[in-house]
C-alpha cells in the first residue's frame, strides 16, 4: 500500500506499519487541521495534541491499538523492530498495535499529534 502527502508517493506498508516522511519538494506542509482530517480518515477515530520538551524519554512500551504519530514541531526518534526511525516536522509514523516500541523526543521539543484507530 502506497500513500501520499502533497500527491506524491511518500511511504509504503512494511511489515505492519507504515512510515511516512516528509517530503522536501512539496511547497507547502499541513496544518494541524490537516493533518486530523487525513488522520480520522484514515481511520484513526481519536487524535490529540502532545507537546513533550526537549529529551523526553517514552520507555519501551505497546498500545491494544494501531497508532499513528504526527510531527508538528521538532523532531522524535522511535525505535521497534530492531529499526530507529527520526520523525521530524511534518512526518508520520505509524506502529501497529501490540508492537513494542520507545521513542526519544529531540534536542528542540516536540508537538505532535498521536491518532489512534481502535
Amino acid at each position: 500500500m502506497v500513500f501520499r502527502y502533497c500527491g506524491k508517493s511518500v511511504g509504503v506498508r512494511l511489515d505492519g506499519y507504515q512510515t511516512f516522511l516528509y517530503n522536501r519538494e512539496c511547497s507547502y506542509r499541513m496544518t494541524m487541521q490537516q493533518w486530523e482530517e487525513q488522520l480520522k480518515t484514515d481511520g484513526f477515530n481519536q487524535v490529540t495534541e502532545h507537546k513533550d520538551p526537549p529529551g523526553y524519554e517514552y520507555p519501551d512500551h505497546s498500545h491494544p491499538v494501531d497508532t499513528a504519530h504526527v510531527v508538528l514541531k521538532g523532531s522524535m526518534r522511535v525505535w521497534f523492530d530492531g529499526r530507529e526511525h527520526i520523525v521530524k516536522d511534518g512526518g508520520r509514523l505509524d506502529v501497529g498495535k501490540h508492537t513494542i516500541h520507545k521513542a526519544k523526543i529531540g534536542p528542540d521539543g516536540c508537538t505532535f499529534l498521536i491518532g489512534v484507530r481502535m
